[in-house]
């Protein structure tokens, strides 16, 4: 990720408590993990290949992309200490020697210092919401990706995440108010529309764009309760964007949706994949 004060996200000041955070963000990767890595494999990615990680953060996907790539070297970068000790310590102390092929960065998306040309794949997994400069990053991705390389986003666009019953239409302010509390941390959370264009921007061939989704009548609703939890807007409330009023409305219909014997929840992701063709260079527009 970008340096924390330039970022939309930061580990240690999300939630009730970091380990409140990294149980949110295991979750998060349970939820949507299988449908991802169908789609990514679908897109091309294979094992064998160099896998660089951008945004890595705790080292969660990591740990998927090791499992699921279990002769591939896989790279994984973010700009956060505390999320890359987490993720370093946790995955190197596992019975398992998945972490001889683990490289851990610590260190920018938009500037990795890595040399150019060095990998197969550049998975960008719920990053560029949050940095002040997406092309930046994939641009950077463009570089130091093997001529016919491809880089695979996946993120989401917050106004259409899916769907919940019941619905609370006295939240819907509140969900526009997210909004623009993470645009003034440099963010935004509708970057899943703008994916195809900044592929192509960038410099990639081929740009595709794809959905994915998940739900609870396969899951369990019990699943998306980290996800749903009130106590994510805590930060958002800190900085003054959401009132004492508004957080107490959002538990208030927490508590009512998970009463619900009718309750449903489907969420979905977006993942855009482009080539690096070596005759083409990035746009600088």
């Amino acid at each position: 990720m970008t340096p924390p004060d330039s970022s939309s996200y930061q580990l240690s000041e999300e939630n009730l408590s970091v380990g409140d955070e990294l149980q949110r963000l295991c979750s998060q990767v349970q939820l949507s993990w299988k449908e991802e890595m169908r789609l990514m494999g679908w897109l091309g990615l294979s094992d064998g290949m160099s896998v660089l990680e951008l945004g890595c953060g705790p080292g969660f996907v990591t740990e998927r992309l090791a499992e699921y790539l279990p002769t591939s070297q896989i790279t994984a970068l973010d700009c956060d200490p505390l999320a890359l000790a987490y993720a370093q310590e946790r995955l190197n102390n596992r019975e398992t020697h998945a972490h001889q092929r683990l490289r851990w960065l610590q260190g920018n998306a938009e500037e990795t210092h890595l040399e150019d040309g060095l990998f197969d794949v550049v998975l960008v997994r719920l990053l560029l919401q949050h940095v002040p400069d997406p092309l930046a990053v994939l641009r950077e991705a463009w570089r130091v990706l093997k001529p016919g390389g491809k880089v695979m986003v996946s993120d989401i666009d917050g106004e259409m995440w899916g769907v919940a019953q019941p619905t609370f239409p006295q939240l819907r302010s509140l969900y526009s108010k997210m909004g623009s509390a993470q645009a003034a941390r440099h963010g935004d959370r509708l970057i899943g529309r703008r994916l195809w264009r900044l592929v192509a921007d960038a410099g990639f061939d081929q740009p595709e764009l794809h959905p994915f989704a998940y739900h609870s009548d396969e899951l369990g609703l019990k699943a998306f309760e980290w996800q749903l939890d009130p106590n994510r807007l805590l930060t958002t409330a800190k900085a003054g964007h959401i009132s004492g009023n508004d957080l107490a409305a959002a538990r208030i219909a927490f508590d009512l949706f998970y009463a619900s014997d009718e309750a449903f929840v489907l969420m979905l992701g977006f993942i855009a994949c482009g080539v690096k063709c070596a005759s083409r260079s990035p746009s600088r527009r």
